[in-house]
């Protein structure tokens, strides 16, 4: 069991080129969610069972920002290989997935809102 918090550096004092988020419901809205099991035989070790999330290729056409490459060399026991392999993958910032999320929530209301409205006047 793991246990404790994760925190981000969020001051306001620590930020340049600040700008709302435009559009997000339609970024949200562009991303494929799946369900997944990681494959055992990448040598990672990754977590067994059943996984939800994203496909970093998917993110990458849409949100190219939050998408990192990653080196990894492996282990192998193999004696006809080299001693280790180096591997090259995909990553998703899925915390930066947050603020899209919240925006794309507080869109959607806004949305409603119109909505609520518009049938009141009808009444």
């Amino acid at each position: 069991m793991v246990s404790g918090n994760f925190s981000q550096a969020s001051d306001e004092n620590l930020k340049t080129n600040i700008k709302d988020i435009d559009l997000a419901i339609d970024l949200i809205s562009s991303l494929r969610a799946v369900t997944y099991e990681h494959k055992t035989d990448a040598g990672l070790n990754l977590a067994k069972g059943k996984h939800y999330g994203f496909l970093a290729q998917q993110v990458q056409n849409v949100l190219p920002d939050l998408v990192i490459e990653n080196e990894l060399n492996i282990a192998t026991t193999d004696p006809d290989l080299k001693t280790s392999i180096e591997t090259k993958f995909l990553s998703v910032k899925y915390t930066e997935i947050i603020p899209l999320l919240v925006k794309a929530i507080q869109e959607q209301q806004a949305q409603i809102n119109m909505l609520y409205r518009a049938l009141d006047l009808k009444d």
